[in-house]
């Protein structure tokens, strides 16, 4: 219920320093670094060291059930922070800092899943260290400014973020599409392994898990030497990449002309993948109501007649479609991704023509945000 966290940081202006201030194209520069505790215990509820109940009915009668566990050893989730950066002045125009950072966090807030025969799905329980370390570096400065009144300044910024679990003290779990195991990030994709479309009859090409070849499975065929198996449930599961990006960041532009300026800020990621759900969801038959929904465009792609060659296999119902297009690493794609968030022109009306009105300054702008 209670938690104490401590922080505390320290910097230095080497540019007041007689040893740096001989370099006339050093402006600022300055090492910092900073070390703290921050505390967390968003597990959802109120209550979640203590076992609840909720009314249900049994048969015909009033009655409660468990609806959770509790956990009364639950502590708070601790992150502890480091970071060193340096940051400088340059050349009049130049702005910028590179800053290293190492966050770990232990006793870990999970909800892990339970056996059935528990009476509930999970229990919130501490489990395990992470770290993030990476490095981010930012610059800013003017790129371009005459003596017509044209500017152009720039700023950029990219952070690299490194993610693993260094200790689970209980059995790997799957959560959703992800796998909680020690030794990989906690964003890593645990998927069956898809591998195309057969020419021959349109269905979907897995990687056999071990135990459907040691089984001799009917439903494993060998393409080109390679074997692979048309039964979803026989495929094998594997790590797939993550969802956390190599690289994201910033870009911001600021151009300005006699008055008129406009502004624009772009986000970036690079290297990060994504699960797809609705495109799976577009691209699959379903059952029962389902059989008419909406299909993506990409399903004109399909396979419909032997030695078809394309990656989307033939349209199937029932469960003759969870082969076809159940999850899997078919529906992974990337994250790369540029977006333009904002953008501002405005124009500054001059001041000989506001003040005549008691006016000191006006500026009319029009701003649009994605």
């Amino acid at each position: 219920r209670w938690g104490n966290f401590w922080s505390f940081g320290g910097s230095w202006v080497l540019s007041r320093e007689s040893f740096i201030k001989k370099y006339k194209y050093v402006d600022m520069l300055k090492l910092r670094a900073s070390y703290g505790e921050v505390g967390n215990d968003n597990v959802g509820g109120y209550y979640p060291w203590r076992a609840t109940y909720e009314n249900a009915q049994n048969a015909a009668e009033a009655g409660y059930v468990q609806s959770s566990l509790g956990n009364t050893n639950l502590k708070w989730e601790v992150s502890h922070n480091f970071d060193a950066a340096l940051e400088f002045g340059l050349f009049g125009n130049l702005k910028g800092s590179v800053e290293l950072f190492d966050r770990r966090s232990s006793n870990l807030l999970f909800s892990v899943p339970l056996s059935p025969s528990s009476g509930v799905s999970s229990q919130d329980m501490n489990a395990g260290t992470m770290y993030n370390k990476g490095i981010e570096v930012e610059l800013s400065g003017t790129l371009i400014k005459t003596k017509s009144g044209f500017t152009w300044d720039a700023s950029v910024n990219a952070t690299h973020i490194k993610n693993r679990i260094t200790k689970l003290p209980i059995d790997p779990f799957i959560d959703g599409v992800h796998k909680i195991e020690e030794g990989h990030s906690r964003y890593e994709f645990w998927l069956e392994q898809w591998r195309g479309v057969d020419p021959d009859t349109g269905s979907s090409l897995y990687v056999p898990s071990d135990d459907a070849i040691a089984k001799n499975s009917s439903n494993l065929i060998a393409i080109d030497g390679v074997t692979y198996t048309t039964s979803h449930s026989e495929a094998k599961f594997d790590f797939s990449g993550q969802a956390m990006p190599s690289l994201t960041g910033g870009l911001t532009t600021n151009l300005g002309y006699k008055g008129i300026t406009l502004g624009m800020t772009f986000y970036y990621q690079l290297g990060g993948k994504m699960f797809d759900t609705a495109y799976a969801t577009l691209m699959s038959a379903g059952t029962g109501s389902l059989s008419y929904s909406t299909f993506h465009v990409d399903i004109l792609k399909r396979w419909q007649n032997p030695g078809d060659i394309t990656n989307v296999p033939r349209i199937s119902n029932g469960s003759d479609a969870t082969d076809s297009t159940g999850r899997s690493t078919r529906w992974l794609i990337s994250s790369n991704m540029l977006e333009l968030s904002t953008i501002n022109l405005g124009y500054t009306l001059p001041k000989s023509f506001v003040s005549k009105y008691g006016v000191g300054d006006l500026k009319l702008y029009a701003s649009a945000e994605n």
